[in-house]
Formats: structure tokens, C-alpha cells, sequence
């Protein structure tokens, strides 16, 4: 956190979380104003200006620019200005190996934030000053040569959020241009006698102007460039078409003041051909040129530099935000702990009016032994540091009621003054909020499981392609889709598919297997419930359908909701709105629903099973998925993507399955479709002892078995595997080589339907 401005280093103290909005506005106010006076200053001047404002604005105790150099030994660093606890300090000259310095002009900028002695020991200058804390960057010229570097050191952490980067960042982009402009002032001393030289070589833009007629006379291809012209269109601008707001006669009153001293440096807003703002620094002087009086001007781009400005001014303001939306209450008190300032949140936890508790004491909110407890530990701390108060107290409102809290106490300066900064939290609102955050967590979790799994779609058959060209067609719309296939045929696959091609592709999908919540809880979990609305609703619950919001949600067996949740899952179509379980509060939502069912559910609606008006809204787009039995020439694709899954799982070369085994495998009708092919495949893996794999008996059924089992129908179908599934794994449900996993199901939804099928433990 930023340090309060102080001609005194030592009275630069740590500043709270939310010390308030006179901090900021200070700064910003003393870096314009040592940029101002900068920009007026011979060099010795500038640079002791930068230092001395680089160490003011971090509250640092040492600030120093830096000018790269060569030497005998290797490149060595002259320094250009030091200012050192409070005043300036000679000039050193040392070797750059071995210094933090070093690493700035290697990657561009450092910050070191403790022990930056014990890492550099050979830089004996950080040991003789018990520097710990370090932060620097590199002046890197427009063209991309290294000058030197900006740095600041302390015997303490600097600052502690990004303000130190971007306040570092403007003093390095002055820095920068100085450096560069004196560089440029150089080459101009070697090149006088051959200016168009001077145009071809030179890192900034340089302009030739008459005074006269405000004309280029000459000027380099990186002016026109700059501004966005060709060199045609640039020769017939005048001044004014290159100033975003043109001002004739101040322009006019400024070349007459220029031509009468000789010279300028200022920043100036430009204009460039697109209408875009340049922001640079314009060094102007006077000449003789072909025997009569020019400007030759030089521009350096500090637009960057101008947008790590705007974003110091943003952080003000964020700051101030942060202090008015705190969901902490944070009172600001001055040095005789009377109120000065405090948040809306503070507001509500007292439920006091501001103005009738500010310029009072906070013996109002904390009486008697309380008070005196922090007036003590203000004055045993010295009117300094931090004071934690974890517990153990209460807070008093002006109603005479009172709740549990924990606070901290901490001080920050304002123009010599103490004043602190009082955060207070209600311990009991404070558990509440540590119960919900792991709620949605531990939500969050489950959906990185759900999206870490693999969803790849394999196949090439003319009825998978058939449903793809649905899914392409029907995916760019909002509409509802109702997917219609056998287990195993890929429902979800097909509905996170239709959800990537869609224009709500970067929001959630969320996924609710309806078949697999007790109907009692299934409309907690599609519409959240309110605290107490139950046994055990212990506190305000958001459900699938505000989760997803602005996003997908997929209705996994949506034929297994009950009449009361259809009812709810019709107002949401229909209205997009829901009412949380137990609540009156209607709730607006933007979801796209995908369903998906084995069931027929147009007979289901025939027979009132199933609601009429609900199967309609659902039905909008009906896409039938095919059964593996009707793409078989898909089935050598599934097996050579399981084999490498299965292959890179269980760390062991296979290499698919013989000839009799794969026409074992495609005369089989497959029940249990995509599903069913992948377990045996895994199960054959698991079995196998060389890289080829084979079926037997125990593996497969037969093609007649396979014909028997068509007739029977889709429950017992499913009956019977689950139990084969079950046997194998010794009825072993959970676990890396439970049956669970083999089915590619999580645990609770095979219970589920172990319970429904009434499959029990022999």
C-alpha cells in the first residue's frame, strides 16, 4: 500500500487497507507537479528531480537513475542523480555484475521485496546501506538500446500492491525520454553538417518547421509514420493540422516565444491522421538552417507513459470504491480516536446516521472497558503499528443493542497528522460467509471435474453425421433441444458439443442428471432454496438454474422430474423466471435448456405421464441420436480411441484386437450402445498380457444372446448388465475398479439405479 508523502522518511509508516481518499489525490499531485518542473530543468536538475520524487512518492529511503556504460572489465553503471535519506549524495560509478541492477536491464523491471542484501552479496553498496527491499526498471529507448535504469531501495518493503509498478513506470518513462533525448542530443552534435542523416538515423520522429509559414521544411519517414501520413500528405500539413485542439493564435503566441528564447521542451496532444491522440514530449529549438531560422523538433511517444497515468488516477478511485463498497464496516478516526469518516457498511452494522456519530468518539460503539483497552494499546504501541483484536469483544449500536466482533486498529499519516483505521467485522455474518464461500467452491471443483473428463466424439457414419448437421444448425440458435437416445449413445456429449458452437460457448454449462437426486431434493437443486425452508436448509442455497445463468444447463433423463418440478422447469421456459424452494422472491434467468431422455416421451405425454405443454416447449428441436447397432462401421474408430485411452491409463503398449475377436465385436448388437463397447474394451484391456487384445465368453455375449436380449425390454436390458458389471468388480461400487467407474457413472447415480432396477447384494 502506498506510502504517505513526507519531507520526513522515517514518518512514512505502513498504511492501512483502506486508509482513505486523502492519500491518493497527494501523490498524483506530487508526481504532476516534479514532472512539470522536470520538464523545465537543465540535466543535473531533471535527474535529481526523478530521484528525489521516486523516493518521496515510494517513501523509500534511497532513489538513484542510472546511465549504462562500457568499461575495460565490462558494462558498469554511472549514476546520474542519488538521492539518499532526505538529500542528494555524489555520484558512483560501479560494475554491473553481480546487482540487482544487473537483473533490471535483464528482464525490464524487479522488485524484491525483502533480504535483496543476502541475494546480491557482492554488491557491497546494498550491505553498507542494510538495504532489504529493492524495485527497479529499465529505460529502454524507442528503439530498443538499453540507457540504464531507474531503481529505489529501502530497508523495508516498498509498497505492496501494483501502485509501486505504475508510479515506477512514469518516473522510468521520463527518465526514458530524457536519456533518449539527450542521446539524440549527441548524435545532433556529430551529424550537424548532415541533417538528412540525422532524419535517416534518428530513434524519434524530427521535424524541420518554418516559423513562417508553420510548414515541414524536412522532416524523417518516423514523422509521417508516427502521425499516420505519407510523406506527400505530411509535407503539406501546417502546425495546426497536427493539434488535437487547434488553437491558431496560441500557437502563433507560442513560436513567437520560442523563436525569442530558443528553445522548449514541453508535452503536447497530437492528432494523428486517423484522429487517434499521440501524447509526446516535444523538445523544440531554434537553428540555422541553409542560412535562415528553423524549429527543428523532435517528438517522443509517452502515450504509454500518459496510460499508466490514467490507470494511477483509476486506482484512486478504486480505492475510494473499495472504501465505500467494503463489505467490512471501516471507521476513520484521527489521533484522539474521534470519528472522521466511515463506510455504508459501517453505517448498516450500527445502523447509526453519519451524520450524528461524526467528529464523536468511538467510546460510542465500544464502551467502557473496550475503549480503554484501545486507548492503552494505542499508547503502549506508540501511535503506530497494527493492533488485532481477533475476538473477545463487543460492539455497542446507539440502540442499546450489541453483537460479537473482532477488529484491527492500524495508523497512517496525512500531512503530519495520525489517524487510523478502525475494520470491524461481525464474527457471526463473517462464519456465514466462510460457509457459503466453501459452498461455491466446492461447486466450483465439481465443475473442473466435469470439464477435465473426456469428451471426444468418434465417429463417421452417414446417421453420426447426420446428427452433427443437426447439431450445427441447431447450435448457433437459443432454442431448446430435446435429445432422444438409448443409454450409452452419447446424450451429454451431444449437448456439451451443441453448448461449444454456441454464442454462449465462454459461459458455464452446467449438467443435472435428473435421474440421479431423489425427487424430494430435485427441485432444491434445479431452483435453490431459502434458509429454513427444510430440515437441514440451514442457510440460502443458489440452484443449477441460477448457476447457469447466461450460459447452458443440461437435463440429463429429464423424463424421471416429478409433476411438481415439471410444473416449476414449464414457468422457467415459458417466463424466465424461478421462485427459490420456500421462497416468494422471483428470480430472473437467461439459460438455454438442453434435455436429454432414453424414454418416449411423446407416448409418455399421450398417457399424462408426462406434461403435454412442458414435452412441447422441450420438443422445439427434437435430435434423435442413433444406437451403435445402426452405425457399426464406427465401431473399429471406438475401439482404436479406447484402446489408446486405456492404453495411456493402464501404462501398457496395446495394440487392438485380432481379426475373430473384431468381428466378434461387430456382429454384436450392443444394448448398451457407445457405454457398453468402452467397458468391454477396458475390460478386455485390463485382462490382457501382450499388446494384442481378445474377447472370451465372460467378455461378450454371443450374437445370439445378443438377439435374445433385443427382446427383452430396455429395463431389464439394463437390469442385466448392471448385474454383470456388479459381479465382475465383486459388487465393489466405488473406487478406481468399481463397477461405478467400469460404467463410466458416478457412485450415487449407480446406487440410484441399483435401487430402482432392485439390484441387491447376493
Amino acid at each position: 500500500m502506498l506510502h504517505r508523502l513526507s519531507d520526513n522518511r522515517r514518518d512514512l509508516e505502513d498504511q492501512p487497507e483502506n486508509p482513505g481518499q486523502e492519500v491518493w489525490p497527494h501523490v498524483n499531485a506530487v508526481l504532476r507537479a516534479i514532472l512539470d518542473i522536470a520538464a523545465d530543468a537543465n540535466d543535473a536538475e531533471f535527474h535529481l528531480c526523478l530521484a528525489r520524487g521516486l523516493a518521496d512518492a515510494l517513501g523509500c529511503q534511497t532513489a538513484f537513475v542510472g546511465e549504462l556504460v562500457e568499461g575495460e572489465q565490462g558494462a558498469n553503471v554511472q549514476t546520474l542523480s542519488v538521492w539518499s535519506d532526505g538529500k542528494p549524495i555524489g555520484n558512483l560509478l560501479y560494475a554491473l555484475s553481480g546487482t540487482p541492477c544487473e537483473e533490471v536491464l535483464r528482464s525490464g523491471f524487479l522488485k524484491i521485496d525483502r533480504d535483496v542484501a543476502i541475494r546480491f552479496p557482492e554488491d557491497e553498496l546494498l550491505a553498507q546501506i542494510n538495504a532489504q527491499s529493492y524495485i527497479g526498471a529499465a529505460l529502454v529507448a524507442s528503439d530498443g538500446t538499453l540507457l540504464g535504469h531507474l531503481a529505489a531501495l529501502d530497508d523495508r518493503p516498498i509498497l505492496d500492491d501494483e501502485s509501486s509498478e505504475i508510479i515506477l513506470r512514469i518516473f522510468a518513462a521520463r527518465a526514458t525520454a530524457a536519456l533518449d533525448l539527450r542521446r539524440v542530443a549527441k548524435q545532433l552534435q556529430h551529424v550537424e553538417g548532415n541533417f538528412q542523416l540525422l532524419f535517416d538515423q534518428s530513434p524519434n520522429a524530427v521535424v524541420l518547421f518554418d516559423p513562417e509559414t508553420w510548414r515541414p521544411i524536412n522532416f524523417n519517414d518516423l514523422a509521417a509514420d508516427f502521425m499516420g501520413y505519407t510523406r506527400a500528405e505530411f509535407s503539406e500539413l501546417v502546425i495546426t493540422d497536427l493539434e488535437l485542439s487547434p488553437d491558431p493564435k496560441g500557437t502563433e503566441e507560442r513560436i513567437a516565444s520560442i523563436l525569442q528564447s530558443g528553445g522548449a521542451v514541453f508535452e503536447a496532444l497530437h492528432r494523428a491522421k486517423d484522429g487517434s491522440p499521440r501524447h509526446v514530449i516535444v523538445s523544440l529549438r531554434t537553428i540555422m538552417w541553409n542560412g535562415r531560422q528553423v524549429m527543428l523538433t523532435l517528438w517522443h511517444d509517452i502515450t504509454a507513459r500518459k496510460f499508466a497515468e490514467q490507470a494511477l488516477e483509476t486506482s484512486e478511485r478504486r480505492l475510494q470504491s473499495i472504501f465505500d463498497s467494503a463489505m467490512d464496516a471501516v471507521i476513520i478516526v484521527d489521533s484522539k480516536l474521534h470519528i472522521t469518516q466511515l463506510n455504508a457498511a459501517a453505517e448498516q452494522t450500527f445502523s447509526c446516521d453519519p451524520q450524528a456519530v461524526v467528529g464523536q468518539t468511538i467510546e460510542q460503539f465500544f464502551p467502557g472497558p473496550v475503549f480503554s483497552r484501545l486507548i492503552a494499546q494505542v499508547q503502549t504501541h506508540g501511535g503506530s503499528g497494527t493492533i488485532w483484536a481477533p475476538g473477545g469483544l463487543r460492539a455497542l449500536r446507539p440502540d442499546g443493542s450489541s453483537f460479537p466482533a473482532e477488529l484491527t486498529l492500524s495508523q497512517f499519516q496525512v500531512d503530519g497528522d495520525a489517524f487510523f483505521t478502525l475494520i470491524l467485522r461481525d464474527v457471526n455474518d463473517r462464519k456465514q460467509a466462510e460457509s457459503e464461500l466453501q459452498r461455491l467452491q466446492d461447486e466450483k471443483q465439481l465443475l473442473k471435474e466435469q470439464l477435465s473428463e473426456n469428451f471426444t466424439i468418434v465417429g463417421t457414419s452417414e446417421a453420426l453425421a447426420n446428427a452433427f448437421a443437426h447439431v450445427e444448425k441447431v447450435a448457433v440458435t437459443d432454442s431448446t433441444v430435446l435429445i432422444l437416445g438409448e443409454t450409452g449413445t452419447g446424450k451429454e456429449l451431444i449437448a456439451r458439443a451443441i453448448h461449444e458452437k454456441s454464442v454462449r460457448r465462454d459461459r458455464v454449462l452446467v449438467t443435472v442428471n435428473c435421474a440421479a437426486l431423489p425427487k424430494e431434493l430435485l427441485e432444491s437443486e434445479l431452483f435453490g432454496h431459502e434458509k429454513g425452508a427444510f430440515t437441514g436448509a440451514t442457510q440460502q442455497r443458489r440452484g443449477r438454474f441460477e448457476l447457469a445463468n447466461g450460459g447452458t444447463l443440461f437435463l440429463d433423463e429429464v423424463g424421471e422430474l416429478s409433476a411438481e418440478a415439471q410444473a416449476k422447469l414449464l414457468r422457467v421456459l415459458q417466463e424466465g423466471e424461478i421462485q427459490r424452494v420456500g421462497g416468494e422472491e422471483t428470480v430472473r434467468v437467461n439459460v438455454r435448456v438442453i434435455a436429454a431422455t432414453h424414454q418416449d416421451l411423446a407416448s409418455n405425454a399421450k398417457t399424462n405421464q408426462f406434461r403435454r405443454d412442458l414435452y412441447y416447449r422441450l420438443s422445439v428441436f427434437p435430435l434423435k441420436l442413433p444406437p451403435l447397432r445402426k452405425r457399426p462401421t464406427d465401431i473399429p474408430l471406438l475401439v482404436d480411441h479406447f484402446v489408446s485411452l486405456c492404453s495411456k491409463r493402464f501404462g501398457k503398449p496395446l495394440g487392438g484386437f485380432d481379426d475373430a475377436s473384431m468381428q466378434r465385436l461387430l456382429a454384436y448388437e450392443w444394448p448398451g450402445n457407445v457405454r457398453e463397447l468402452q467397458n468391454v474394451i477396458e475390460r478386455a484391456a485390463i485382462l490382457a498380457n501382450g499388446e494384442k487384445l481378445s474377447l472370451d465368453g465372460s467378455l461378450l455375449q454371443n450374437s445370439s444372446e445378443s438377439q435374445d436380449s433385443q427382446s427383452d425390454d430396455l429395463e431389464e436390458v439394463t437390469r442385466s448388465h448392471l448385474r454383470r458389471v456388479l459381479t465382475e468388480c465383486s459388487w465393489v461400487i466405488a473406487g478406481p475398479d468399481g463397477a461405478a467407474a467400469r460404467l463410466g457413472l458416478n457412485p450415487s447415480t449407480l446406487r440410484f439405479r441399483m435401487q430402482k432396477l432392485g439390484l441387491t447384494k447376493p
